[in-house]
C-alpha cells in the first residue's frame, strides 16, 4: 500500500462499516483478479499466494480504482479524489 500511496493520488483507509458502504474486499481466492472500476458495495479483489508481488498487487488495485480516471487525472483531481476504504 505504501508504494501505491506514494505513486498515485488514491489513498486507502481502514473501513468503518457505519460510514463506508462501498469498499474493496481483498481476499485470497483462486488467482489474481478484480473488476474494473468502482462497482459499489463489497467489491472483491482476489490476491492468492501466487499474487503477492508488488507489481501484481498494484495491477489489481489499479483495476479496482477506476484506471481511466487515473490516466487522465491531474493534481487538482487527485486533491479532490475521495479515499477508498479497504
Amino acid at each position: 500500500m505504501n508504494e501505491y500511496h506514494q505513486k498515485t493520488c488514491v489513498k486507502f483507509v481502514a473501513r468503518d462499516p457505519a460510514k463506508h458502504h462501498d469498499y474493496l474486499w481483498i481476499h485470497p481466492d483462486e488467482g489474481c483478479y478484480s473488476l474494473v472500476g468502482k462497482t459499489g458495495g463489497k467489491q472483491p479483489v482476489s490476491l492468492d499466494s501466487g499474487c503477492i508481488q508488488v507489481g501484481t498487487i498494484v495491477h489489481e488495485l489499479m483495476h479496482a480504482t477506476r484506471p481511466r480516471q487515473l490516466h487522465r487525472s491531474g493534481v487538482a483531481e487527485c486533491d479532490e479524489r475521495r479515499r477508498r476504504p479497504v
